[in-house]
């Protein structure tokens, strides 16, 4: 986790603490990366998120069953 977005991990761990929740990373850096992430995202039945706008540094809470984004946070991450 960076420092930008802990915080929002502990609002997340206070709001869904009693609800099974998991918490992936979707790399989509590169090509390579991007497919890992396909995979990844089908595997999980999320694959029409990675359709969705994502930027570097982004996060996102998705409900799994309604393939939607329930949150969006974090600025993009310029390194």
């Amino acid at each position: 986790r960076s420092p930008e977005i802990a915080p929002l991990f502990a609002e997340l761990s206070r709001k869904f603490g009693n609800q099974p929740v998991l918490f992936v990373t979707l790399d989509i850096t590169d090509d390579q990366r991007f497919k890992e992430a396909e995979r990844m995202a089908t595997a999980l039945g999320i694959e029409s998120v990675l359709q969705q706008p994502f930027e570097s540094g982004m996060l996102k809470l998705i409900d799994r069953r309604q393939e939607a984004a329930l949150a969006v946070a974090g600025a993009p991450i310029h390194m």
